[in-house]
């Protein structure tokens, strides 16, 4: 047996020890709030899911100025949404009861880019402060009870194609920014008055992809892409740590990397689903460990519980990390097709697809769909789900849905 097969089943079986950690751990999260891109960890994973069939009731909806990418986050009692009108940007609190407007701000944008120039990143909410990205990467803190602004930063000067597409993230007590590092990928800030801690400079360009903070190696780092390779970078002072060149000839890369234990699983249409491990200080191995070719998703990143992948190219597909990537099921429905953001916890998934939801049971072996609606037009942003109801939204209305159990005697149809 060679030293890197070796290596590999000495991995393997870590990796199948670190998710089944990382899924006892994923059953711990509140529920009652949705503070960031994908929720608590920005991995698509929940505690738990309402049981029961839900009755998908809607319990309000509100206009909406236009066309925007940007998803919604949760707090106690309040709804956070960013939006995009002709020549404006607007960020808003709403009551996530019944909709209505608690507080609201409007900013000047008259840029002009392909696909619109609303935000194209989700709000974060850090204890009383929401940070918001427009499509220009101009970064904002609000006070989350008032919308009173606290801080800003400039303008990036080297604005991708496409504009600012990853959203910000907390690691360490540091607000991570895609992009906002003036013609670099990321750079890190002082959340309480934005004074930037350390910018990458290494190379020109953010991609379009959220980056990932944790910890790889057992060195603390955040990952991404930037306009030509998957890299590290140090948290602790922005230093790059590893490259690894990916393939761009597309032009962009959307999907988040996903921690998967101690490895990193990385999806392309291109090259589909891939795992790497890392070495002992931290950097990126380069051979691949494991590959599907059945989740090859443009736009929408895996979910990752355990040692399962939950994702699409084509149909919802689940994943069994533990053995190579080999799928363990696919899920054939008229609605669920193509791009398809997952939330999971132990037992349910959420499905959410061109603006047709989904809820579904699983294991191991299969997938059955409990109840299924149309919530809303076809949208990319990402839903947010708290307090037993789902907040979805296109390019007129944002709505609110009840995910608590039907009444008796009324079963929606799947």
């Amino acid at each position: 047996m060679t030293a890197m097969n070796m290596h590999r089943i000495r991995f393997m079986a870590l990796l199948v020890q670190s998710c089944f950690v990382a899924s006892m751990m994923a059953a711990t999260g509140p529920d009652d709030t949705w503070t960031q891109w994908r929720g608590h960890d920005a991995a698509g994973r929940i505690s738990t899911l309402p049981d029961g069939v839900p009755s998908f009731k809607r319990l309000w909806k509100q206009p909406v100025a236009g066309e925007c990418f940007s998803g919604p986050v949760i707090k106690g009692p309040r709804v956070i949404l960013t939006d995009h009108g002709k020549g404006f940007d607007r960020v808003s609190a709403l009551s996530i009861d019944d909709g209505s407007v608690l507080w609201s701000n409007t900013y000047t944008n008259t840029a002009e880019i392909s696909f619109g120039s609303g935000p194209r990143t989700t709000p974060l909410i850090l204890d009383n402060k929401v940070f918001v990205m427009n499509a220009l990467g101009v970064t904002r803190c609000l006070d989350l009870a008032s919308g009173k602004q606290h801080w800003r930063t400039p303008t990036d000067t080297n604005m991708p194609t496409w504009g600012f597409c990853g959203s910000p993230l907390v690691a360490d007590g540091k607000l991570l920014l895609c992009g906002a590092a003036q013609n670099g990928p990321v750079a890190a800030y002082r959340p309480d008055d934005g004074k930037r801690l350390w910018a990458a400079h290494d190379s020109s360009m953010v991609n379009y992809a959220t980056f990932l903070p944790g910890t790889f190696g057992g060195v603390r780092q955040v990952i991404g892409y930037d306009d030509a390779s998957l890299g590290g970078w140090s948290l602790d002072n922005g230093q790059r740590l590893w490259k690894h060149n990916v393939d761009t000839l597309e032009g962009y890369i959307c999907p988040m990397p996903c921690a998967l234990g101690e490895g990193l699983l990385i999806t392309t249409p291109a090259d589909g689903a891939r795992l790497f491990g890392f070495a002992p200080d931290g950097t990126l191995n380069d051979s691949v460990l494991s590959s599907s070719d059945a989740i090859f998703p443009e736009m929408t990143a895996p979910t990752v519980l355990g040692d399962l992948v939950f994702g699409s190219g084509e149909l919802l597909t689940c994943l069994d990390a533990a053995n190579g990537l080999a799928t363990l099921w696919t899920l054939e429905h008229d609605e669920l097709y193509g791009e398809i953001s997952v939330i999971a916890e132990p037992r349910r998934l959420f499905a959410f697809c061109d603006g047709y939801a989904a809820m579904i049971d699983y294991d191991r072996q299969s997938a059955t769909t409990v109840a299924g609606q149309k919530l809303c037009e076809e949208t990319y942003s990402h839903p947010a789900i708290a307090q037993g109801r789902v907040i979805v939204r296109d390019s007129a209305f944002i709505y609110c849905y009840d995910l608590r159990a039907a009444p008796a005697g009324t079963t929606p149809k799947p």
